[in-house]
């Protein structure tokens, strides 16, 4: 199951099809930016801002799947590392940067004018 599905992301923007460059529109290759847009989207769309502090967000269970889920795999590995429990809430910058890395890295050759 994709991370995608599971927050129910709009596919053209999973999909890129709004990129700047026309060789990119439609890859799903996202830039850095995109990928930040696309989680703060969700999160105003799913309202998880702590009203009380902005800079906390609310973990939501689809939310929590997408960065906090671990993998039959991993946890075959790193049985004994396992965190018991989830977090709730996270700083926003903190959030972000664990979206950021569960993104696959990618790389392109551009060629300029």
């Amino acid at each position: 199951r994709h991370i995608s599905d599971g927050l129910q992301l709009e596919k053209d923007d999973v999909m890129a099809v709004n990129a700047k460059s026309e060789e990119r529109k439609g890859t799903g290759f996202l830039t850095k930016a995109e990928c930040r847009t696309l989680i703060e989207g969700y999160i105003e769309k799913e309202e998880l801002a702590d009203a009380s502090n902005r800079g906390n967000i609310l973990v939501n269970g689809p939310l929590c799947d997408a960065l906090y889920r671990v993998s039959k795999k991993d946890k075959k590995q790193s049985a004994s590392d396992h965190e018991s429990g989830y977090p709730t809430s996270v700083k926003r910058k903190d959030l972000i940067e664990r979206w950021m890395d569960r993104m696959d890295n990618g790389h392109a050759l551009v060629e300029m004018p």
